[in-house]
């Protein structure tokens, strides 16, 4: 049996001396869960005049769910054709199959955030599952996310970008991953550069598999991102631990004299071999290599 309460309740006003008001009409069961069939269980009506919003909730048995259209909608009260927010939800967990199951519109209803979900989780195949544009600019994404059951995946990009709202063409944080690991071959899997001019580089990671790694060079560089391109370390890893044959595995720079080394550190195979380096490299029987150092 559904049962109509209504109810007027005053709150004072966080922006100005008036008390805001808010109307409440709400669909209950008898044990007080929000329950309705043929309607929105929960409608809220706040603010006044040009400001004045209308939500509209759904529920079954206390859960948010609605078969086909969105189960949550915010729209402006003198404009209902202006959704600012929607959700569609199944059983209490966003859900929707063909388009976004969260959708953020401001005002001049244009987009602020999209989000993809299936079953709860972030999902989509064709793009990306989460974008939030620019409050400055609609048509500019300030960050973007490609997932699939609740992962970072993507196979011919990265699956994580952050923009930079005032200059879109310098991106903030890159990272590439498959099945919700850092992974890419024959480049950074993860960037970060600073977010204010000289919007110089902070750091570069190679990873395949989740853990740093790179044949080539070092898997892990920092900048001093107030300085644009100058190095303060590089690290370098294999299969996820401290690796170098050829030189120092770790390797600190002066920050006010760019190229200057002032430590170093030897490593192979996740072992440390201390700052006099490496005397000999021996293969085991497996071809493995181990390594001996001079202690002084």
């Amino acid at each position: 049996m559904e049962i109509p309460i209504k109810s007027v309740r005053r709150y004072p006003s966080i922006i100005t001396t008036n008390p805001g008001e808010v109307v409440e009409t709400s669909y209950r069961l008898p044990n007080g869960d929000l329950h309705r069939t043929i309607g929105p269980a929960l409608t809220i009506v706040r603010g006044e005049g040009v400001n004045a919003t209308v939500e509209e909730e759904w529920y079954l048995y206390g859960q948010l769910h609605r078969s086909g259209p969105p189960a949550l909608v915010k729209y402006m009260k003198n404009n209902p054709e202006i959704k600012v927010y929607e959700e569609w939800r199944q059983k209490g967990q966003y859900h929707r199959i063909g388009g976004p199951a969260c959708i953020h519109v401001n005002k001049e209803g244009l987009k602020c955030y999209e989000a993809w979900h299936q079953h709860g989780k972030y999902h989509r195949t064709a793009g990306p599952a989460i974008i939030s544009y620019s409050k400055k600019n609609p048509d500019m994404k300030l960050w973007e996310e490609y997932r699939q059951n609740g992962k970072f995946h993507r196979a011919d990009g990265p699956a994580h970008t952050i923009y930079n709202e005032e200059t879109p063409q310098i991106k903030i944080r890159e990272g590439w991953y498959m099945n919700g690991q850092l992974h890419r071959v024959g480049g950074p899997a993860n960037t970060a550069s600073n977010e204010e001019k000289p919007y110089g580089k902070i750091q570069e990671q190679w990873c395949q598999n989740g853990g740093l790694h790179r044949e080539d060079g070092p898997a892990q560089i920092f900048y001093n991102g107030g300085k644009p391109n100058v190095v303060t370390s590089k690290l370098w890893f294999l299969h996820g631990q401290h690796h170098n044959l050829h030189g120092a595995a770790v390797i600190k720079y002066d920050v006010e004299k760019p190229g200057i080394k002032i430590s170093e550190e030897w490593w192979v195979n996740g072992k440390y071999h201390g700052p006099d380096g490496l005397v000999s490299l021996v293969p085991d029987k497996e071809g493995k290599v181990e390594a001996s150092c001079n202690h002084k």
